[in-house]
């Protein structure tokens, strides 16, 4: 009904934006999340090397079939909001699966544990929210143009720029995700174990 609507912008054609912009598109999500916290994945590991395998067939296969090419490589064939071969429909679900059995496996297989282990991890984990909630203000206000400018009068070669602006933006996002945590997070932590009591 807000799609057909068609009164907000980001809301109208193409559809692929809708999908990629509401919330309801990402019940399935939270569904499989809640799904391995109560039951067990058969074949877990043998399940994630299968789908770590299909999943980028899958996708390039159909970018190709789409596009007639393999670009841009780094996405396995799913490009931001899935435009492509009406990966809108089904391959949110499908990547939402491989990460539910990617994280049982986590925690129930112990897979990957060291390296989820790494103190600078560990550190992204605890602000990992103020990461999501700042990143694309970040990306959407940081002021490339004034940026690139400023390193290319450096002497800089441009091949090294989308890598400086990718750095400046991960910088910045940690930064003040980190700040959001100490300022803002920290003490509301500290308020629910005041206020709320659990019993199990």
């Amino acid at each position: 009904m807000v799609y057909q609507t068609g009164y907000i912008e980001s809301f109208r054609d193409p559809v692929f934006l809708p999908i990629y912009t509401l919330p309801f598109s990402y019940i399935d999500a939270f569904a499989l999340g809640a799904y391995i916290t109560r039951f067990s994945v058969p074949n877990a590991r043998k399940q994630l090397t299968y789908l770590s395998l299909v999943i980028p067939l899958l996708g390039f296969a159909t970018q190709f079939a789409a596009n007639g090419n393999f670009e841009p490589f780094l996405t396995l064939g799913y490009q931001d909001s899935l435009p492509d071969a009406y990966q809108f429909l089904w391959a949110y679900t499908l990547l939402n699966y491989w990460f539910a059995v990617l994280i049982y496996c986590v925690v129930h297989e112990k897979l990957f544990v060291r390296f989820l282990d790494w103190v600078p991890l560990q550190y992204l984990g605890k602000i990992s929210y103020g990461l999501y909630i700042y990143h694309f203000p970040i990306v959407y206000f940081f002021p490339v143009n004034w940026f690139v400018d400023q390193i290319q009068q450096t002497g800089i070669s441009e091949d090294f720029v989308p890598l400086l602006i990718l750095i400046s933006y991960f910088v910045c996002t940690v930064t003040i995700a980190s700040l959001s945590y100490y300022v803002l997070e920290k003490p509301f932590l500290r308020m629910k174990e005041r206020f709320v009591s659990y019993s199990i």
